[in-house]
C-alpha cells in the first residue's frame, strides 16, 4: 500500500482516499482487476487492472 501511495504522491497525483488505495494494493497483490464506476481512481495506480462498471 505505500509503494502505491509513495508513487502517486511523487507523480502529483495523491489519492487522499485511503480506501481506494487498499482495494487498489489488495487487487494487485491478488492479481485481480477492479470492477468499478469511479474508473479515473484507479487508473492512476499503474499496478492495477480496472474493469470499468459501466460497459456491463
Amino acid at each position: 500500500m505505500g509503494d502505491i501511495t509513495t508513487e502517486l504522491q511523487q507523480r502529483g497525483k495523491p489519492l487522499y482516499d485511503l480506501h481506494d488505495v487498499y482495494v487498489g494494493a489488495t487487487a494487485t497483490v491478488e492479481q485481480l482487476p477492479v470492477l468499478t464506476t469511479n474508473v479515473d481512481r484507479f487508473e492512476r495506480m499503474d499496478t492495477v487492472s480496472v474493469v470499468d462498471w459501466s460497459s456491463f
